[in-house]
């Protein structure tokens, strides 16, 4: 149900990504792993309390996706996006713009071998400041 465009305020562009750019990413047709914060940080005030620094943000993680498939996002999203996705902080989902930080390669092994025989693992899209439209 995740959802993205490139630009702000695009939502009449919004895609599901397993729609994107068929066949790639069919193996995301059911819902994406989401982690989403709030806030950008949290800081302890003088009160011991923690306090939000920041706007919301949220990180999509593909269990698995080809070099073609990392190619494709980095070839058609620029920093501006418009993103649809879960606000687990209101339980509902949204419409935002944001800001798409970074893609993440977390996985663990032997690198560019891993390239080669087409397994990139949990690989990580960071939005940040996401602002509601």
């Amino acid at each position: 149900m995740n959802k993205i465009a490139n630009g702000h305020n695009n939502e009449i562009w919004l895609s599901e990504i397993a729609d994107l750019d068929p066949p790639l990413f069919r193996e995301f047709r059911s819902d994406l792993l989401t982690e989403w914060s709030d806030a950008e940080s949290w800081v302890q005030n003088g009160l011991d309390e923690l306090v939000p620094i920041g706007l919301p943000a949220d990180n999509w993680i593909f269990y698995r996706l080809s070099p073609v498939e990392l190619q494709y996002l980095k070839s058609n999203f620029g920093t501006q996006v418009t993103i649809y996705t879960y606000d687990k902080g209101n339980h509902a989902w949204k419409t935002f713009n944001a800001t798409l930080f970074a893609i993440r390669i977390m996985e663990k092994g032997a690198g560019s071998a891993r390239w080669e025989m087409d397994e990139w693992f949990d690989v990580k899209l960071e939005f940040k400041n996401l602002v509601e439209i």
